[in-house]
């Protein structure tokens, strides 16, 4: 009975050239499948499948070429799905368009599926791709994958990570940390290799090996890369710091975008799955605290270091003139140059905007130091020099909040009673101490 009616629906079917461009459906044929497609002991899907079974078969019996079978698997299925999904449910009321679209995809790949599978580790992409292709588009689990041999699915992966590291070393060399531009051309690279293998990262497939597999490329290559990058890090006072401190943070911040791809979050779980491990928030934990206690270290001891020298360097020439209104207003602009290029790139962070307060907090300490050290108790100012010392220390951030600059107001106002022949004695000190005031009285009597 399966017999005569599957050579019914054939006819049909061959008669409206259903599969190619020149389908034309007659009254009399839609009526035809109304009454084939309700007989209940009668599955047509083998109807519509063979069609495509002698296409592919003159086609692709000496062609082995995986991308371009792949691309006429999928042009097929786009060009003619909607019209099986008309013919194949024509006459009937109560439906699952679901199950018919599986029953479709399903007998086009096991069609394909000897030549699809048997594969070398070039070709393993291709296939993951079908894969997710399915997924995406038509929801349908085709897993393909589980079906290549997983030793060819292993050389891929070691192939890969050999070619990767290999690539890494090429680009990224010590000195190479140090330009201004290696954080994001990592972050380049990093999200060039996220985009080749978010397919087969990004697969839904319960096998214990693909979710290891997944685990794998993820540990061995993307967070390996971030790894080394820090380790090869070196401090090195000859070498821009600043430049090397934001090559850091870019990593870092980038690092906090990754948590939320669906990429990580999808690898996170799978590692909680294969380990039990339920504490573990992510996979990038470990590193994003490395980087962050990097940042606070290169801060500490760079950049501090970097402003120091700096305002060393730039306040010099104003202690020796320190009475000359030019060489102070050239000192401001310097010095305030070199605060813009540090806020560049502390002020954006999220991590770092508390210590870009404290640098300015400590460059206008450091400051202070400089100009009591080197002109209030040089014994030379004058009650001219007070007012303008007051007027240019009153130009810097957060003065009133730092201990020096109290001092500072108390050491002036000891040289002024000084000038004028007050008693000191009447005059109450909060942040002098008894030696510091006897060092100022006699470097000014």
């Amino acid at each position: 009975m399966n017999d005569e009616l599957i050579d019914q629906y054939t006819d049909v079917l061959n008669k409206i050239k259903w599969d190619t461009n020149n389908f034309k459906i007659s009254s009399e044929s839609i009526e035809k499948l109304k009454e084939l497609n309700n007989d209940v002991n009668f599955n047509s899907i083998d109807c519509f499948i063979k069609s495509f079974k002698i296409k592919y078969t003159y086609l692709f019996t000496k062609n082995n070429d995986i991308p371009a079978t792949i691309k006429y698997i999928k042009e097929y299925i786009y060009n003619n799905l909607p019209k099986y999904l008309y013919l194949v449910t024509l006459g009937l009321n109560n439906y699952n368009t679901d199950l018919f679209i599986e029953d479709f995809i399903h007998g086009i790949i096991d069609i394909c599926k000897k030549k699809l599978i048997n594969i070398s580790q070039e070709n393993v992409m291709d296939i993951v791709d079908l894969d997710l292709y399915f997924n995406n588009e038509y929801s349908i689990s085709v897993n393909l994958v589980n079906e290549i041999d997983f030793d060819v699915i292993n050389k891929w992966i070691n192939f890969e990570i050999v070619l990767i590291n290999d690539n890494y070393l090429k680009n990224f060399d010590n000195d190479y940390f140090y330009n201004v531009e290696s954080g994001n051309d990592l972050i380049t690279y990093l999200t060039k290799l996220l985009k080749y293998f978010s397919s087969f990262l990004l697969l839904k497939n319960d096998n214990i090996l693909i979710l290891k597999y997944q685990l794998k490329i993820f540990q061995k290559i993307i967070l390996n890369l971030i790894f080394r990058y820090r380790q090869n890090i070196t401090v090195n006072q000859s070498n821009d710091s600043i430049a090397l401190l934001k090559n850091i943070i870019v990593i870092y911040d980038y690092l906090l975008t990754l948590t939320k791809d669906q990429i990580v979050i999808n690898i996170n779980k799978d590692f909680k799955k294969l380990n039990n491990d339920d504490d573990t928030i992510s996979l990038l934990e470990g590193e994003l605290i490395e980087y962050k206690k990097m940042i606070i270290r290169f801060f500490n001891n760079n950049v501090v270091a970097f402003l120091k020298t700096n305002i060393n360097r730039e306040i010099a020439f104003c202690i020796q003139n320190y009475s000359d209104d030019n060489a102070w207003n050239d000192f401001l602009r310097k010095n305030k140059s070199t605060m813009e290029s540090i806020g560049k790139v502390l002020a954006n962070n999220n991590l770092l905007t508390c210590y870009y307060f404290k640098i300015v907090y400590i460059n206008t300490s450091l400051i202070l130091k400089k100009i009591i050290n080197n002109i209030v108790l040089n014994g030379k100012i004058d009650k001219e020099m007070i007012e303008k010392l007051k007027l240019h220390v009153h130009s810097f951030s957060y003065f009133e909040e730092i201990i020096e600059y109290n001092k500072f107001m108390d050491y002036l106002t000891l040289i002024e009673s000084i000038h004028n022949d007050i008693d000191i004695n009447n005059i109450k000190f909060n942040f002098l101490n008894k030696s510091e005031i006897r060092e100022v009285i006699n470097a000014y009597t």
